[in-house]
């Protein structure tokens, strides 16, 4: 649940993963619970096909985010939209 961007940490200069909780439901509690839950248990674990999560915050116009490593790759979406994925494929 979020609009993920890729951007800058202008502070220690690497590149990062940027997800924020969608505008439509900056006012609503549950949403923004499950955000922080979200984070939380992410932050939480310690795997390699998990990201790693470098902070939580709040924006200036309150909107909630997550800053969390950036990978390359393709997303889900474009590799299924690529055809049918193999077993192995979807094992590793």
């Amino acid at each position: 649940m979020g609009i993920v961007y890729r951007a800058k940490d202008t502070m220690l200069e690497r590149t990062v993963a940027l997800k924020f909780l969608p505008p439509m439901f900056s006012k609503d509690e549950d949403a923004k619970k499950r955000f922080l839950h979200e984070a939380r248990a992410v932050s939480a674990l310690d795997h390699p096909n998990v990201a790693v999560v470098h902070e939580i915050g709040t924006g200036e116009s309150g909107e909630m985010f997550i800053v969390m490593a950036f990978y390359e790759g393709q997303t889900l979406e474009d590799i299924i939209a690529d055809g049918p994925v193999s077993l192995e494929d979807t094992v590793r």
